[in-house]
């Protein structure tokens, strides 16, 4: 049984051996370049964040840190004559937050044998591999855009800093806060007052366009009647009659964290002046390289989590 050497990437048989000549390599690096466009293309219609929280790409990739500047201007007129003595002054606040960036990565790999085995075959190689390092990654990104990261030290949506705080009042069945214990009408009073909040503390700067309830909680308000004798829900009662907030929207992981107490919920502007998640390197997917007997791609993005540039713009109210 010779061996017999082969120069294109098919079976070469000789005494019942098989000689390669590393056809695997130029394979497995073909049918890389045909999956790379798949998989950037992928998209995760189910993971949320994106759609609640405006994202930034414009920072460059090769920047260490993002700095957000702010403002706060207040002034209180004086009635008065002239000649007048002692007259107020407009006063600004600046301020500034600064966030860091970080890496993560992740990354498949095939294996000369499994190369192999799909050019016997005559078929691709799974794309599975490929494509679950992509979802892990973008499902990663999705719960660092809600919460954040304490290794990394960054904010997500619902762990900002600074913001205001309602106070659920505690009108329910023995003295509780949660709305499985309340009637209609105390459930609405939770549901728009940290409105009337925000737009109070600050003298109707900040108007919320959008609301962000665990699902529970949008789920107990949807099938709920409001007990005026219609088919009226909590939920579509409040929709119906309030005047700036129309989006009411749900996400499990404010179901429970030991950020806060209980499920919280949260009122916001949803505007990239008000926040965002910053991200100043999307996936991407780094050339293969050859180790040994395995062929790797390594995959990787950078983000700094969600900047807040205007705290009183939002308002958590816990413990519903």
């Amino acid at each position: 049984g010779a061996w017999v050497r082969c120069s294109e990437p098919a079976v070469c048989r000789g005494g019942g051996m098989t000689h390669w000549d590393g056809a695997e390599s130029l394979f497995v690096a073909r049918q890389l370049e045909a999956l790379r466009p798949g998989v950037y293309a992928k998209r995760y219609p189910t993971l949320k964040a994106s759609s609640l929280i405006p994202y930034n790409y414009g920072v460059d990739t090769g920047a260490e840190q993002y700095t957000v500047h702010g403002s706060d201007v207040a002034g209180q007129v004086a009635i008065t004559k002239v000649p007048a003595n002692n007259i107020p002054m407009v006063s600004m606040k600046i301020f500034e937050q600064s966030m860091g960036f970080f890496s993560m990565m992740l990354g498949y790999q095939y294996n000369f044998q499994e190369a192999r085995n799909a050019i016997f075959a005559r078929r691709p190689l799974s794309a599975a591999l490929a494509m679950s390092c992509r979802e892990i990654m973008e499902r990663k990104l999705d719960d660092i855009a809600f919460l954040g990261d304490a290794t990394a030290a960054v904010k997500g949506l619902l762990t900002l800093s600074g913001t205001d705080t309602y106070t659920v009042p505690a009108t329910g069945a023995g003295g509780l806060t949660t709305w499985e214990s309340k009637d209609s009408d105390t459930i609405l009073i939770d549901l728009n007052a940290p409105i009337d909040q925000i737009i109070i503390n600050t003298n109707e700067v900040e108007i919320p366009d959008t609301m962000l309830l665990p699902t529970s909680r949008k789920r107990l308000i949807s099938t709920k009647r409001v007990g005026d004798g219609t088919s009226s829900t909590v939920l579509a009662y409040f929709l119906a009659n309030q005047e700036f907030v129309k989006t009411v929207e749900t996400t499990y992981k404010s179901e429970s964290n030991s950020a806060w107490t209980g499920k919280r919920g949260m009122v916001y502007r949803k505007d990239e002046d008000r926040l965002e998640m910053v991200i100043p390197q999307p996936f991407e997917q780094r050339q293969p390289t050859v180790d040994g007997v395995n062929i790797t791609t390594v995959c990787h993005l950078r983000t700094g989590g969600v900047a807040l540039k205007i705290p009183k713009s939002v308002i958590y109210l816990d413990n519903i």
